[in-house]
C-alpha cells in the first residue's frame, strides 16, 4: 500500500499506474523522454526515503525499478513493452545487491 501511495504522488504528469502482479506496478507515461523516466524515478526514491522516515515502521520499504521509453510500434505487444522494462528492473536489482554486498565486505 506504500508504494502504491508513493506511485500516486510521483505522477503530476498524468502517468498511469497499474498493480501488475503481487508486488508489481506498472507506469505507463506519454511524451516521456530519458530524462523525464529518470525525474519519476528520483521522485519515487525520495518518496520511498520520506515515507520510511516517517512511518514510524519498525522496517523501510525498499523498490527495484527498471524502465524503458519508446514510440510503440503496431507488431509491439503490450507485454514487450513491459518485459523490455521488467528486464531492466533485475538489472537494476542486481546491481543493488551487488552494491551491498561490496559495502558489506567493506565493513
Amino acid at each position: 500500500r506504500a508504494v502504491c501511495d508513493v506511485l500516486k504522488k510521483c505522477c503530476i504528469r498524468g502517468e498511469i499506474c497499474a498493480r501488475f502482479g503481487g508486488d508489481e506496478f506498472v507506469v505507463f507515461a506519454t511524451d516521456y523522454s530519458e530524462d523525464d523516466a529518470k525525474s519519476f524515478c528520483d521522485r519515487f526514491v525520495l518518496g520511498v526515503d520520506e515515507y520510511n522516515s516517517s512511518s514510524g515502521k519498525p522496517y523501510n520499504v525498499d523498490a527495484s525499478m527498471g524502465f524503458t521509453v519508446f514510440v510503440p510500434e503496431p507488431n509491439v505487444s503490450l507485454f514487450t513493452m513491459i518485459s523490455l522494462a521488467d528486464n531492466k528492473m533485475y538489472e537494476e536489482k542486481k546491481k543493488k545487491r551487488h552494491s551491498k554486498y561490496l559495502r558489506r565486505s567493506d565493513s
